[in-house]
């Protein structure tokens, strides 16, 4: 099995920014933390017109950390076994995705942390635990922060690319077959 840092192709697709800047941060503070979100968030946003790619069926909005997502992306993740994202329709052009996945999988022993002064805050390299990974997910870290990234599995990005999704890129960080 692999897994992969989720990203968006940015020198190919457009991105979107906020399009009122008046948004709650509180919302965003609850975001891809592994919980609903109880009411849907005021949002405007807009492509970015500077850029003159095309739209892609993914984007992520530079204004803070998110995915955005049209209906042709949410048909298909509707019909993938154990993808746990909470889909908010935003307007017709944008769904934000919560992931609700988050779990306690990196082999503790074997992960490279990266630390500020002596506290962890991110990865530099991965190893993970053997578990029955969901198609897409977060880790949190030993000192129980979550990492922003959204993993996914070789089945995952089979699933993009056999359904010809435009904007996602891919960046592996596990393999289990080097481990």
């Amino acid at each position: 099995m692999k897994i992969y840092i989720l990203k968006t192709d940015i020198d190919n697709y457009r991105g979107c920014y906020l399009k009122k800047t008046l948004v709650d941060r509180k919302v965003f503070r609850k975001l891809n933390k592994g919980n609903e979100l109880t009411l849907t968030p005021e949002i405007q946003l807009e492509y970015d017109k500077e850029n003159t790619n095309p739209v892609g069926d993914i984007c992520e909005c530079y204004d803070f950390t998110a995915y955005f997502i049209n209906n042709k992306c949410k048909t298909i993740f509707l019909g993938i076994p154990r993808f746990n994202i909470q889909f908010i329709s935003i307007n017709d052009d944008f769904i934000l995705c919560n992931n609700l996945e988050v779990i306690d999988s990196l082999d503790k022993h074997k992960t490279k942390f990266k630390y500020f002064e002596s506290d962890i805050f991110g990865v530099e390299q991965y190893f993970f635990k053997d578990y029955d990974y969901p198609p897409l997910f977060q880790v949190k870290l030993p000192n129980s922060l979550i990492i922003r990234d959204y993993l996914v599995t070789n089945d995952f990005v089979r699933i993009v690319n056999d359904n010809n999704l435009k904007g996602f890129l891919f960046e592996e960080v596990w393999d289990s077959e080097k481990d």
